[in-house]
């Protein structure tokens, strides 16, 4: 069953990136059984972009024109995966996805990011997955929406959305950020991004970068252990100072 997320304010911020690995999209995609990146103890594999609708609708004599950035199948080098390697860990989707309209139109495309997530750590699990945004828009402009869906084996699963004109965060951010959260902790999700733009009449908007921080939490088998290990401790100590004072 599937749980609509709380918005939560997030703060990252791009800089964070300068120091990223950056790998290719489309010659990730294009690997036998697709190509992965690690980012410390997290794979990232299954990567998939494709462009599943493109419209231009004319709203006037003489009809306009519409473009869209990029299209698909990925040309090498269009888009980026860049490694996020401060906590919380992650991934960064960077290039221009954009939708473009002339003239008397109106453009919408939609688009569908997806990769699989694994904790490689057997006592980490996955408890929330932030996602942030940047984006922009000129002439007329029109509005981003991306809605992520996560699933994980056992019939997990949680969603969260985020859009260029958020009017819960405050004005003028230049990253929109949101907070999508697992009511049981995971080790391995699916995750789908569904990338939505439209355009008012003669406007553009893109999106230039989509962030993937993974926030985690020891698994319950290894939280018992832990306390385990505490309760242990404690006792063998207590056991020491009660000889100590005998």
């Amino acid at each position: 069953m599937k749980r609509i997320l709380a918005v939560g304010a997030l703060f990252a911020c791009s800089t964070a990136l300068l120091n990223a690995a950056s790998f290719d999209l489309a010659g990730l995609i294009a690997s036998p059984g697709h190509g992965s990146v690690t980012v410390g103890d997290k794979v990232f594999s299954n990567f998939g972009f494709a462009q599943t609708t493109s419209t231009c609708t004319s709203t006037g004599t003489p009809a306009g024109t519409c473009s869209f950035v990029p299209t698909t199948p990925l040309a090498a080098g269009a888009l980026t995966i860049m490694t996020i390697d401060s906590d919380p860990l992650g991934i960064a989707l960077a290039g221009a996805i954009r939708a473009t309209a002339n003239g008397n139109a109106i453009a919408d495309s939609d688009y569908l990011f997806s990769y699989t997530v694994t904790v490689t750590d057997p006592s980490r699990a996955i408890s929330a997955i932030q996602q942030a945004i940047t984006a922009g828009g000129s002439g007329s402009g029109g509005d981003v929406i991306v809605t992520e869906t996560a699933i994980a084996p056992g019939g997990v699963s949680a969603n969260s959305s985020v859009s260029f004109n958020d009017v819960t965060d405050p004005p003028g951010e230049v990253t929109q950020g949101d907070m999508l959260r697992f009511t049981t902790p995971v080790r391995t999700a699916n995750i789908t991004k569904d990338i939505h733009l439209t355009t008012n009449p003669g406007g553009s908007v893109v999106v230039s970068l989509i962030q993937q921080r993974f926030e985690q939490v020891p698994e319950p088998t290894g939280l018992a252990a832990l306390l385990g290990t505490g309760l242990i401790a404690l006792f063998v100590k207590k056991k020491k100072q009660s000889s100590v004072v005998a």
